[in-house]
């Protein structure tokens, strides 16, 4: 998978990215992450790549929430 890290695209990866630099620098974890950067910043991507599906779920089952009622209410109106 490729992540496009131009100015203004995936903002949240930079964050990340930035967050463990930070970390390394103030000596927090820095030798873990110094010597398992790749494989946290992996699951970091996994993570927001579950993030991303699961919220795209939850928009899809409410927008079909929303379409469910707004048919039954038609199709209440449409009998009376």
């Amino acid at each position: 998978m490729v992540y496009d890290i131009n100015e203004g695209k995936n903002q949240e990866i930079m964050k990340h990215c930035r967050t463990l630099q930070e970390c390394i620098d103030e000596n927090i974890l820095a030798d873990f992450l110094k010597t398992y950067e790749t494989e946290v910043i992996s699951m970091l991507f996994t993570e927001m790549t579950e993030e991303a599906r699961d919220l795209s779920r939850e928009d899809g089952y409410e927008a079909g929430l929303k379409q469910g009622r707004k048919s039954e209410i038609i199709n209440c109106s449409a009998k009376k």
